[in-house]
């Protein structure tokens, strides 16, 4: 009720706690596409837009897209306006781990089954 007849700051909060929860439930799609109603929220809040691409950052992880999550992150980490409010800390710690997740090396799986050509004895 509050996120769709509201347009104080309490409706983003009450849409991000939607997407949150969301999230928490392993329901990816429903919050990545809740947390960009945040996004699309006017009047808009800083504080607001960037839990909500912190959120979707956390999404991507778990989608396992390393990039798209990586690029959204940094556009909280370079850009945020506020230092005092604990949003930069927040996204440092979440590009941290983006950064952590993409320096494991990838295993690799043959596809198929390997072959071995033997030149019957001859080299």
């Amino acid at each position: 009720f509050v996120s769709k007849n509201s347009t104080q700051a309490i409706a983003s909060e009450s849409k991000f706690t939607i997407a949150k929860i969301y999230y928490e439930q392993a329901k990816y799609n429903e919050a990545e596409t809740t947390a960009k109603e945040v996004l699309k929220m006017k009047p808009t809040y800083d504080f607001w837009i960037a839990k909500s691409l912190i959120l979707q950052s956390q999404i991507q992880v778990a989608k396992n897209d390393l990039f798209q999550a990586e690029q959204t992150i940094l556009s909280v980490v370079e850009h945020y306006p506020n230092e005092e409010d604990g949003i930069k800390l927040e996204a440092q710690a979440v590009y941290n781990e983006i950064l952590q997740l993409k320096s494991v090396p990838k295993e690799i799986v043959p596809s198929g089954t390997p072959e071995i050509e033997i030149n019957g004895g001859k080299n």
